[in-house]
């Protein structure tokens, strides 16, 4: 079932009102208060209570900043709003590195994820949305995962915000200058990546 659609405005949200993300909702693969949590996350998935469609989307990151069991942070927090307003009953979240830092300017580049392991999620997902922003060094330092990405072309979407994407959640607003748009992965890695 594909909920998103070609064109449409963020401004949906902000006309449906506020959506409170439950803290204890917040599920990670490691074991909550780890100390490998503190340093990275692998996964994060956030039962929504939408529409009750049994739909999943997967939004494909940079890095996990500070969101784990029991508390968002603000790129979280606009996932959720979005996606539980559209109708998704479950978001999870992957990204192109592991390590947590609140900055992309923190990102370990070593600690690429290999997206081979997620394959189970990218098969569930009604809607794979990448989210890494317009930066080019975070896709083009994992290819690899691009490469993944690209066997699931058609159901890749993303954000496009004045001509411009993939952008970054925290560059969402919930107005007509931002649309999601289908995600020609193949085509934008010629184009930006040269290959």
């Amino acid at each position: 079932m594909a909920l998103l659609k070609e064109g449409e405005t963020l401004a949906v949200v902000k006309s449906h009102g506020a959506y409170t993300v439950d803290g204890n909702a917040i599920c990670c693969n490691e074991e909550q208060g780890s100390e490998e949590e503190e340093k990275v996350r692998r996964l994060l998935t956030l039962p929504l209570a939408g529409e009750k469609n049994a739909c999943e989307v997967l939004v494909v990151g940079i890095n996990p900043s500070t969101a784990k069991p029991g508390r968002s942070d603000r790129t979280t927090s606009i996932l959720a709003r979005v996606f539980y307003t559209l109708g998704y009953d479950t978001l999870n979240v992957i990204n192109l590195y592991f390590n947590r830092d609140p900055k992309a300017n923190g990102v370990d580049f070593a600690s690429k994820a290999d997206f081979n392991d997620y394959k189970d999620l990218f098969e569930k997902a009604d809607a794979v949305v990448c989210a890494w922003g317009l930066d080019l060094k975070f896709p083009a330092k994992n290819s690899e995962a691009l490469d993944v990405l690209a066997q699931y072309e058609d159901k890749l979407w993303c954000i496009e915000r004045n001509g411009k994407f993939p952008v970054h959640p925290r560059r969402w607003c919930y107005g007509d200058n931002c649309t999601f748009r289908k995600f020609p992965i193949t085509k934008w890695r010629e184009e930006n990546l040269g290959r």
